[in-house]
């Protein structure tokens, strides 16, 4: 019996041993031509890890077109791309070829077409690299996403860009300077950015904002104004936000939400531009409802 055993863990060792000495390579090729596509770069990740701080491969293709890709054997996910061609991803793989214990996946880049307007995108990879050779080549991607509207982001770091928020009155959709905006960020289950500014002389409030968000409020008015926190999302632009203020509809249930009590407090603080905003409020009929403040 326990022969047997030994036989069985011997001839499972074997097998695992097999399992793990597969070499395991990416190819890239051309999607008309099907010729090989050297220099593009290759990301490599195990995407069933639950670490956002897991790390990845930054790699470049050969004369050849293909890269190694050993130790990434389980859950891979692969995006590779090159100037000229479109960014291919894991899913548009043409599938797996085994010969001999080697293992080659075959990506196929198709020809980049002309693009006019590209919708704003942000892109999100596990931490790279810190070696040279990666760094180039993660230089290289951001450049590569940044020609095409997309930013480039890392898994588990914040992702702030200054936000613009324009303040328009709604009849003649002229632009209006000293509005007041109240923006609330939910970036987590449990944590909520506040900001209040006003719009500058051209109706633009700046703001700073996670780009990667569960929840965005915006509320603004001005004296003379009915508020509004309905607002347009510019799709074609990194964190621009339109909002249109005029006269009070015949039927509002308007309330403001706030969220930072300790800060924006129902009692007089000493911040000028949200007693303003308090004052405001009171005069337009809107009332403003405190999440968690008693006192």
């Amino acid at each position: 019996m326990k022969l047997n055993l030994i036989f069985s863990a011997f001839a499972a060792a074997i097998v695992l041993a097999g399992c793990q000495s597969r070499h395991k390579i990416v190819s890239v090729r051309d999607a008309d031509t099907g010729y090989p596509v050297s220099g593009a770069f290759v990301y490599a990740a195990s995407s069933d890890s639950p670490d956002p701080f897991a790390g990845c491969a930054l790699l470049r293709t050969n004369e050849n077109g293909k890269v190694s890709i050993d130790g990434y054997h389980s859950g891979l996910f692969i995006l590779a791309g090159k100037e000229g061609y479109d960014v291919a991803r894991s899913s548009e793989w043409a599938g797996e070829i085994e010969r001999g214990g080697i293992v080659e996946t075959e990506i196929k880049l198709k020809k980049e077409g002309k693009h006019n307007c590209r919708l704003a995108k942000v892109e999100f990879f596990r931490p790279f690299p810190d070696d040279a050779e990666s760094a180039a080549i993660a230089e290289e991607m951001s450049d590569y996403f940044g020609r095409r509207n997309t930013i480039v982001c890392t898994y588990g770091e914040p992702a702030v860009i200054d936000a613009k928020i324009v303040v328009r009155d709604r009849k003649t959709k002229k632009p209006v300077s000293n509005a007041m905006v109240l923006v609330q960020q939910r970036t987590s289950a449990f944590e909520v950015d506040d900001f209040i500014t006003t719009t500058d002389s051209s109706g633009v409030a700046a703001v700073p904002l996670e780009l990667f968000y569960s929840s965005l409020t915006i509320d603004a008015g001005k004296e003379g104004y009915y508020p509004s926190k309905r607002f347009r999302k510019n799709p074609y632009k990194h964190g621009v936000y339109e909002v249109e203020i005029g006269v009070k509809p015949k039927s509002s249930n308007y309330i403001v939400v706030v969220s930072d009590t300790s800060e924006f407090s129902k009692r007089k603080t000493d911040i000028p531009l949200w007693e303003r905003f308090k004052e405001y409020c009171k005069k337009v009929g809107v009332p403003i409802k405190y999440k968690s403040e008693t006192r």
